[in-house]
C-alpha cells in the first residue's frame, strides 16, 4: 500500500471514530417533552426536547421567552434528511407532533391526575377526563421508554431513530390498529404535514379543565424548530393596565389644558 492510500485509510478511520464518539446514550426523563416524526414505511425520528418546565411560565428554562422565537437546538434537521431524504419538509413528507405528560402516579392505585402537553394545528384544545388523560400518559410513557437510554444519532445527543413499532412514536401516539389512543379525535391532529414551514400550537391540558392552556407556537422549517411563548394572562392584564393608566393620564392632561 502506497503512502497516499495509507493516509486516506487513516483519514477514513479517524472519521469513523469521530462519528462513533459523537453518539451517546440519551439521558432524558419521562417527564420531558418529546418531538416525533413519522412517515409510512420509514423509521421514526424522536427528539427529547427537555423538561416540560422549559416550556411553561412557571419553569426556569430559557425556551419560555414571551414573544421571542427561541431556537431549540436539540433537533438536527440532518437526522430528518438522513431518514426522510432532503425533501423531508415538502408536501406529503414526514408528519410531526409534540407530546409530554406528567407520569407520576401511573403505577399507583390512586386517582390519576395526569396533565398532558400536546401540539395541534387547531386554535384550541379541550382537556379530557382524568381517566382518558391517564391512558394517554401511559402511551406517552411507552414512547418515552424507547428514547431514554437509547443510542443517539451522530447529529444530536437527544435524538433517537426508532422502528415504527413497539416503543416508537407512530405506534404509541397515532391511531395504529390495535393501539388505544382514545384521548384525541381526528379533529385534534397531533401531526401536521405542510410545505416548507409548519406551525402548531403547544397546549397544556389539565384533566377536567374547561379548556387547554395555549403555551405558544412551535414552528418547524428547514432551519429547525423554534418555540414562541405566549404571555400569561396576568402579563396581558399588566399590559392592558399600563395602557389604561396612560389613557387616563392623557385625558387628565387634556382637561388641564382646557
Amino acid at each position: 500500500m502506497n503512502t497516499k492510500n495509507i493516509v486516506l485509510s487513516l483519514v477514513a478511520a479517524v472519521g469513523l471514530l469521530a462519528t462513533a464518539s459523537a453518539q451517546v446514550t440519551i439521558t432524558g426523563d419521562y417527564n420531558d417533552l418529546f418531538l416525533g416524526f413519522r412517515k409510512d414505511g420509514s423509521n421514526d425520528v424522536v427528539v427529547d426536547l427537555g423538561s416540560l418546565s422549559l416550556f411553561t411560565a412557571a419553569g426556569t428554562g430559557s425556551y419560555y421567552s414571551p414573544g421571542n422565537a427561541v431556537s431549540i437546538s436539540r433537533l438536527s434537521t440532518a437526522d430528518l434528511s438522513a431518514v426522510y431524504t432532503s425533501n423531508w419538509n415538502s408536501t406529503n413528507a414526514a408528519s410531526w407532533g409534540v407530546v409530554g405528560a406528567t407520569v407520576d402516579g401511573l403505577n399507583t392505585t390512586s386517582a390519576p391526575n395526569n396533565a398532558l402537553w400536546v401540539s395541534s394545528g387547531n386554535a384550541s384544545f379541550t382537556p379530557r377526563s382524568s381517566d382518558d388523560q391517564y391512558s394517554a400518559a401511559a402511551n406517552i410513557l411507552g414512547m418515552a421508554s424507547g428514547v431514554i437510554n437509547a443510542t443517539s444519532t451522530a447529529n444530536s445527543n437527544f435524538t433517537a431513530i426508532i422502528a415504527s413499532s413497539a416503543n416508537g412514536y407512530t405506534y404509541n401516539i397515532t391511531a395504529t390498529p390495535g393501539v388505544l389512543w382514545n384521548v384525541f379525535t381526528s379533529a385534534d391532529k397531533l401531526e401536521n404535514t405542510t410545505a416548507g414551514i409548519s406551525t402548531m400550537e403547544l397546549f397544556q391540558l389539565n384533566p377536567g379543565a374547561a379548556h387547554g392552556i395555549d403555551l405558544g407556537t412551535l414552528t418547524l422549517s428547514s432551519s429547525g424548530l423554534t418555540f414562541t411563548a405566549i404571555p400569561e394572562p396576568s402579563t396581558y392584564a399588566m399590559i392592558l393596565g399600563v395602557f389604561a393608566l396612560g389613557f387616563v393620564m392623557l385625558r387628565r392632561r387634556a382637561h388641564a389644558s382646557v
